[in-house]
């Protein structure tokens, strides 16, 4: 019998004793020390695993995710699948049993199932705050870039482009960006989700 608390093993016929021949209980006496309980630790060892991952993705979770975390958790996360979880003890069959048993009383493909979907979601919203990212620097680029790329082709066709010309094409440039930014409620967003993001990630 196997469960969360231990293995319990009964015998089903009487034990003749130690050191009989063909004694069947001297070897499963021996197994209970070595392979089965190796493959006990084990299981016991991928649950703690388990849990120390979930803690850490409910940390990184309590603020905005940072895609060198969330990646360094999931390349951890692979090596565990491909390493710890798969690992097997070769032609005991008994003992690669007793590993699946002991994972599913234990809920721990629940739990690793459950540790895939959160890193795809903090994956996710990585990837949805770099484009929001991205998308709020090109509208920045747009606002102020295009009046000023502008306004500077005026003021050099211009016959008398001087230093006072100068400054006042740069002023109705700023003037421009701010009547952009007003009058456009979607680049206005864009402005105050990016250096609201700036500010969380100093703090």
């Amino acid at each position: 019998m196997l469960g969360v608390r231990g293995l319990t093993l009964v015998g089903t016929e009487r034990d003749p004793g130690r050191d009989v021949p063909l004694n069947y209980y001297d070897g499963t006496s021996y197994h209970l020390t070595t392979l089965y309980a190796d493959a006990l630790a084990l299981a016991r060892l991928q649950q703690i695993v388990l849990d120390a991952f979930g803690h850490e993705v409910a940390r990184i979770g309590e603020h905005e995710p940072r895609r060198r975390k969330v990646a360094q958790l999931e390349r951890d996360l692979l090596v565990f699948r491909r390493s710890y979880w798969t690992a097997d003890f070769g032609r005991q069959g008994t003992v690669d049993a007793m590993m699946r048993a002991w994972q599913q009383s234990a809920g721990l493909q629940q739990s690793l199932q459950s540790l895939i979907n959160d890193l795809g979601e903090l994956s996710r919203q990585v990837q949805s705050a770099e484009t929001e990212t991205t998308n709020a620097i090109l509208g920045l680029l747009a606002a102020v870039g295009l009046p000023l790329t502008t306004g500077l082709a005026v003021w050099q066709g211009l016959p008398q482009a001087g230093a006072s010309l100068l400054w006042r094409t740069l002023s109705v440039t700023m003037v421009a960006t701010v009547v952009l930014v007003t009058f456009f409620p979607g680049l206005r967003r864009l402005f105050v989700d990016l250096f609201r993001r700036r500010r969380r990630r100093r703090r």
